[in-house]
């Protein structure tokens, strides 16, 4: 019974020792000098699939090593997976720290407005590298053109 308590003391010891987000704007993060521009996934797209994916990420003091997902949906950690691997650094020592890309959909304008998916304008990046990264896109539409033409 008195392994209990020390178990719990060694968790709590643990998580406290776990660095924060204001314990990694502490530290000296490495600054991105070259990468890919993130995109969202158009089958996630397609499938309305958004969310939070949470990278833990290791650099060897040019490039990520390493990476691995800590949380998030499965399509949208490949794509981000996929852009943190373009990813080079300034020089700085090797180092590790967590990233977290968030995907975001938002609702597309009604039928009977002229829009076009395609175009760049409709999907947008937020980057505060290297520690976070926002892709916003717009959800497919399908539009009947019959109904469109009742309307007008």
């Amino acid at each position: 019974m008195r392994s209990l308590p020390v178990i719990a003391a060694v968790g709590a010891l643990l998580l406290l020792l776990r660095p924060t987000a204001a314990q990694q704007a502490q530290q000296r993060l490495p600054r991105v000098v070259s990468m890919s521009a993130p995109l969202y996934p158009p089958l996630a797209q397609q499938a309305r699939i958004q969310g939070m994916v949470v990278l833990r990420v290791s650099t060897d003091g040019k490039r990520v090593v390493s990476f691995d997902s800590e949380s998030g949906p499965p399509l949208l950690v490949r794509a981000a997976k996929d852009n943190v691997g373009t990813w080079e650094f300034q020089a700085h020592p090797q180092t590790n720290f967590e990233l977290r890309f968030s995907y975001k959909l938002s609702a597309p304008p009604p039928c009977e407005m002229e829009f076009d998916i395609g175009d760049p304008k409709n999907e947008w990046t937020l980057l505060q590298l290297p520690i976070r990264v926002e892709v916003n896109a717009v959800i497919p539409r399908i539009c009947d053109p019959a109904v469109i033409e009742e309307k007008n």
